[in-house]
């Protein structure tokens, strides 16, 4: 009697981690509650036909798929890891699994008919666990020592964790671990096999490097190699060794030649003739005269560089300057300016004229070069240009009479 207590009290003091493994809400069944109902029914197998008892029950009354889904994981759970007795209870109700394996019920308002599917799903693979060949299904692993600290590792789920919305992998089969250290050791301990012996470095073989044979100096001895040559490479060029300078004692400077004596090289001093050509001519030409700072001016003024746009400042102010330097090389320039084949240069060339005829009677005298390159604009295709050149040539006409 004091036994049958003692059993009804452990399984009440277990009754709401149950109630929490099979609640109607969406969060997953913990690890460690799966792991603590397996493990109440390898403690106390006196256990397991009151929690077979309230997992059917739940079973049957249950309406929500939720609830039925957590309950037949708890059911699938305990029946791979835990105890025999478990699986035998649960096998004589079989037809409470077999219904929930063909439930149904109203779709969820978001997943669906998925719910129902996923009780179907489970409900048959109790089904196919509870009636396998094997009574032992799946050898049970040694309990793990972390137990009631959260989700633990399953031993049989290959280091992952076990609860609901978790895939158990499968256990692959391979050597024990006392068969492999026995391997390992026996390796070690065993003697290496002899392999191929090593080449002898001495020994003498076809491709082995002999050193070349000592040359002798003498005369008599045997004629010096000629290195080999490519076909059609030019010979190469053997340098000239200067001639020995000899000692005439009693002469100045200790007696020895001068380098300046010996004769020159021929092929040392040889000049080609364009570069002859081109000493000649240099000399023969006459000393070029300096280009004066105000014809440089005059063609960075008139440079189509700037654009159409004149400054009439550094114009008067370089018609200023031209004024006071005077001389024929500002005529010059500006009939160089007149006709150059850009209308820019053209126009800014008819502009520092123009200022320059308005500095003074100086420029009156401007020579017929300068008129006859003014009048030469009068027919140009740019509008501006020969708007200026017919205004210049009036002016300079003003000013020959």
């Amino acid at each position: 009697m004091s036994s049958d207590l003692q059993v009804l009290f452990s399984y009440l003091s277990f009754y709401p981690d149950l109630m929490r493994a099979t609640s109607d809400d969406a969060s997953p069944t913990p690890g460690y509650l799966l792991h603590n109902i397996a493990e109440l029914t390898l403690t106390a197998p006196a256990q397991s036909a009151k929690l077979v008892e309230f997992l059917v029950t739940r079973l049957q009354t249950a309406s929500s798929p939720t609830v039925k889904l957590k309950t037949l994981r708890v059911m699938l759970y305990c029946a791979r890891h835990g105890h025999a007795e478990f699986r035998q209870l649960l096998r004589s109700r079989d037809g409470d699994v077999t219904a929930a394996s063909a439930a149904s019920g109203p779709p969820d308002p978001v997943l669906g008919m998925t719910p129902h599917l996923w009780v179907r799903s489970t409900a048959q693979e109790l089904l196919s666990l509870l009636f396998s060949a094997s009574d032992d299904v799946t050898e049970r692993a040694p309990r793990s020592p972390m137990v009631g600290l959260g989700p633990v590792l399953s031993p049989g789920g290959g280091g992952q964790y076990q609860g609901f919305g978790v895939i158990t992998a499968k256990r692959t089969g391979g050597a024990s671990l006392p068969s492999r250290l026995r391997g390992l050791m026996e390796e070690a301990l065993s003697p290496p096999s002899p392999g191929p012996p090593a080449p002898d470095p001495l020994a003498t073989s076809a491709g082995q490097y002999e050193p070349p044979p000592r040359l002798s100096t003498t005369v008599d001895g045997p004629e010096l190699p000629v290195p080999l040559r490519r076909a059609g490479a030019a010979a190469p060029r053997q340098a000239r060794q200067p001639p020995a300078r000899g000692h005439i004692p009693g002469r100045a400077g200790g007696g020895w030649e001068e380098s300046d004596d010996e004769p020159a090289d021929v092929d040392d001093v040889s000049v080609g003739s364009d570069v002859a050509a081109a000493i000649d001519d240099a000399d023969e030409a006459p000393a070029r005269s300096p280009v004066s700072p105000e014809v440089v001016a005059i063609g960075q003024f008139c440079s189509d560089h700037h654009g159409h746009h004149i400054s009439l400042v550094d114009a008067v102010q370089l018609a200023d300057r031209l004024t006071a330097a005077g001389g024929g090389d500002v005529t010059a320039a500006l009939v160089d300016q007149l006709t150059r084949p850009s209308d820019v240069t053209r126009l800014r060339a008819l502009v520092l004229l123009d200022c320059l005829l308005q500095a003074g009677p100086t420029c009156a005298d401007s020579g017929a070069a300068l008129a006859e390159a003014v009048g030469n604009l009068v027919t140009a295709e740019d509008e501006r240009v020969k708007t200026k050149a017919l205004k210049i040539g009036r002016i300079m006409e003003r000013l020959a009479v």
